[in-house]
């Protein structure tokens, strides 16, 4: 793959893609697809010329990494569009899973609540001496003397 010589393209400090690219301009090429540019820093300064500057993709930089810190690695914009839109999908993936997780732990802890507080009022039912049918139909829909005998049957820590 090589670039016309006024081409727009980006470059890649040290040809890490996970990093922001600097603007840059083929300046010259050698028709194998390294290319010599004029990079841009982000938020201005002065231009910078690098040279031997292979394509981020090439066998070379994977191959010699002492490549890719000394010379870096040049994409298209457009590739550089679709390798950005992909971090950005993979990065609000991750966080829709991260918030998945969060509300089923929430959930679960409420449920638990919930059921420690219908647990705490069978106790408390029962030391007010009702019988356990009588803590049945107290507490509702759902409830059957088996599961209050359950609750009531339970270790229970010793709160001070």
């Amino acid at each position: 793959m090589d670039l016309e010589v006024g081409t727009n393209c980006v470059y890649y400090s040290q040809a890490d893609t996970s990093k922001e690219p600097e603007a840059a301009v083929v300046v010259g090429t050698n028709g194998l697809g390294v290319l010599y540019l004029t990079c841009f820093p982000r938020g201005g300064g002065i231009s910078s010329l690098h040279r031997n500057v292979h394509h981020v993709d090439s066998q070379i930089l994977k191959e010699k990494t002492g490549m890719a810190t000394n010379y870096g690695g040049w994409d298209t914009i457009a590739n550089a569009a679709k390798r950005r839109k992909a971090s950005m999908e993979k990065a609000q993936d991750r966080a829709d899973k991260l918030a998945k997780i969060d509300q089923e732990k929430r959930d679960k802890d409420e449920a638990l609540a919930r059921e420690l507080r219908l647990e705490e009022r069978v106790w408390t039912l029962y030391d007010k001496g009702l019988t356990h049918a009588e803590i049945t139909s107290d507490m509702g829909a759902g409830w059957t003397v088996a599961k209050v005998r359950a609750v009531l049957d339970k270790p229970v820590e010793a709160r001070i």
